[in-house]
């Protein structure tokens, strides 16, 4: 009799050792995009080799456990009702002297978040055919791929910034406002739109307007010339602000200091103010510049009078 319970515990050790060889323990937990857990999330584990099917589902703080997972593949599936499905290839075929143990945690998105990403990657892909459009003068095109954006992602700047760019160059300076705005209203910070659409407000003679959104580019991008000289330019000549004038004016040569035409117009800035040595230095600078100036021989007058 002790004969035979010594054999049947020697047979038990024997299975129980053979047995650990053979099996994995799985556990982690299953959250959402912003790492809460998930509750009731059903889990499956089908063996790649033989189909057949390990079923698990998580705990109220979102986490699961099995031991005795057989070694093999295993094509696991994560799914829950409201969530997008997360299906993962695990191989768990290694085997070893001892019980192994794997930890997975896995983030769920819910149906909502993963159709928002695939609007969002449409939506780029549409942006990106519309700037290309753009690029080559096909504004048909580029605002037929913008809209796109527009009806998916009414909230994207950039898609009303090329609608505004084809706007303007189609002759339609109120309807490009209108899609400046919206760029502004949805991305304060774009330089390029407060550029453009002072531009238009100025073929528009608004001159008031013009000067506001080249001032609010001055303060988003310091290191334009061009922003300056055309800021300097309005004070000078429609606003009449000669102290305004003569710091922009300035600041665009500081940044280029062959800049020839904002030499000219400072020349006129300190003329009015009656700075005569400043004006002619800087008019001749402007000569100097561009000694093919089309109006040569008036500025060429103007020094000699001046001096």
């Amino acid at each position: 009799m002790k004969k035979l319970l010594l054999t049947i515990v020697l047979i038990t050790v024997c299975i129980s050792f053979t047995y650990s060889q053979a099996d994995y323990k799985i556990y982690g937990r299953v959250s959402d995009s912003k790492n809460n857990p998930i509750p009731k999330v059903k889990i499956i584990l089908k063996n790649a080799e033989n189909g057949r099917e390990i079923h698990l589902e998580t705990k109220a703080d979102g986490t699961y456990e099995h031991m005795f997972i057989p070694h093999a593949r295993y094509q696991v599936t994560f799914k829950k009702e409201g969530y997008r499905n997360v299906v993962a290839d695990w191989d768990l075929s290694r085997w070893e002297e001892v019980q192994v143990e794997i930890k997975k945690d896995i983030s769920m998105l819910t149906d909502n978040e993963f159709q928002e990403i695939q609007d969002t990657k449409l939506a780029q892909e549409e942006y990106n055919k519309a700037y290309e459009s753009l690029t080559k003068n096909d504004c048909k095109n580029a605002v037929k791929h913008a809209q796109v954006v527009i009806k998916k992602f009414p909230k994207f700047p950039l898609s009303y910034f090329i609608a505004a760019r084809c706007d303007a160059i189609e002759g339609k300076i109120d309807d490009a406002i209108t899609n400046y705005n919206k760029v502004i209203e949805l991305k304060p910070d774009l330089y390029e739109a407060f550029f453009d659409i002072a531009e238009l407000y100025f073929q528009k003679d608004n001159a008031e307007k013009a000067a506001e959104n080249f001032k609010k580019a001055t303060e988003l991008k310091q290191d334009d010339p061009e922003v300056f000289y055309n800021l300097g330019a309005i004070y000078f000549s429609k606003l009449k602000k000669m102290d305004e004038a003569q710091v922009n004016l300035e600041k665009a040569l500081e940044l280029k200091p062959d800049h020839g035409i904002a030499h000219k117009v400072l020349g006129y800035v300190l003329l009015n103010k009656g700075d005569i040595p400043g004006a002619v230095e800087h008019l001749k600078k402007y000569l100097e510049i561009t000694p093919d100036a089309p109006d040569k021989k008036d500025i060429e007058a103007l020094i000699n009078s001046a001096q």
